[in-house]
């Protein structure tokens, strides 16, 4: 805003604001009453002035005054967390206030956060976990505001869902590595429970079923996640399935614990046993070895998130239903240094 000192009026004009902002007066005009005609900058500076000199801004147009609120599964806010970082820096960007909740665990905490939360009248809602009980999604609907469903594939979308195919990405992911030469595969997740997992289950399954490949070799962790309990996964694994190849992890978190405890038992990675699993791309380049992945486009998808948000505080239409964004396959050094004719086998016992 520039810095002109201003004498306070009665009754302030669009023609007060303009002269501060430096645009003319239609332009004020269009940024008050059809805000969508003018650029997000040019708004807020507008917006800015006005209030400070007591101009009274609809509500609806008024960004600084757009709060929503996201609810997220526990689990999903330490895989993504990329996400929610982008998500922030773009809502901040344009006056988009938020609220998140990370505590979620199952339908239950959902509802009962939704009930708690509605009562602050957000202009839209956002959700990781799905499917949604049935009181959930009455009350979702009762409050008339658009709903965004994030990060899972969803099969009925209240309003709009944006994400990317669990079920088709471990698929091509666990297909990849089929191709490379793997056939000794388990996966390992979180709570089996959640739709997410299961979607991922399904997607590794079927990759496997369709190579004549064992797929019954899967193991989750109890409760919530830790890094205690996911290190604790590999002497599980050593044990019940001695001659597997390669773990595939349902999220890079478990997955940089399996590469933590590998180094800590001396088991060399991927001479002896091979890691890959589905997640950021920054950090999977970042590990060490640098971890093959199912690179989800984190930023494309909060950049979805915020335009269809935009969108609809705006008043604007959800046009479209579904926006799925492709994971892309990488392999990089923990499960794909050499061909695997060269790889010795397991002997770890």
């Amino acid at each position: 805003m520039a810095e002109k000192k201003v004498n306070r009026k009665k009754s302030v004009t669009l023609a007060d604001i303009a002269k501060i902002v430096g645009v003319g007066n239609m332009t004020v005009s269009r940024a008050l009453r059809t805000p969508d005609k003018v650029s997000d900058s040019v708004r807020q500076k507008i917006e800015s002035v006005a209030r400070e000199l007591g101009y009274p801004i609809p509500v609806h147009v008024d960004s600084a005054k757009k709060m929503g609120i996201i609810l997220i599964h526990s689990m999903d806010y330490f895989a993504y967390h990329e996400l929610f970082l982008w998500i922030k820096k773009l809502f901040n960007k344009s006056g988009i206030d938020f609220l998140i909740d990370s505590s979620i665990m199952n339908g239950h905490d959902e509802y009962n956060k939704l009930i708690l939360l509605s009562m602050m009248n957000p202009s839209f809602v956002i959700l990781s976990s799905a499917p949604h009980l049935g009181d959930t999604v009455s009350l979702l609907k009762s409050m008339n505001v658009p709903v965004i469903e994030i990060l899972s594939e969803t099969p009925d979308p209240i309003d709009i869902n944006i994400g990317i195919s669990q079920q088709n990405t471990l698929y091509n992911l666990t297909e990849k590595h089929i191709g490379y030469g793997y056939s000794d595969i388990c996966f390992v997740c979180e709570d089996q429970n959640n739709w997410k997992i299961k979607q991922q289950v399904i997607g590794w399954q079927r990759a496997m079923i369709t190579h004549g490949l064992n797929p019954n070799q899967t193991l989750d962790l109890p409760d919530s996640f830790s890094y205690g309990k996911a290190s604790g996964l590999i002497p599980e694994i050593l044990l019940r399935w001695p001659m597997t190849q390669l773990v595939l992890c349902g999220n890079i978190q478990i997955a940089n614990a399996l590469i933590c405890e590998c180094f800590r038992r001396s088991i060399k990675i991927p001479e002896v046993l091979s890691i890959a699993s589905v997640g950021s791309q920054d950090l999977a380049q970042n590990l060490y070895p640098s971890l093959s992945c199912a690179d989800i486009p984190l930023k494309e998808l909060a950049e979805e998130i915020y335009s269809v948000v935009k969108r609809c505080i705006r008043g604007h239409l959800i046009e479209q239903k579904i926006i799925i964004k492709d994971s892309l396959i990488k392999l990089r050094g923990s499960s794909c240094s050499g061909k695997r004719d060269n790889l010795r086998q397991n002997d770890w016992i």
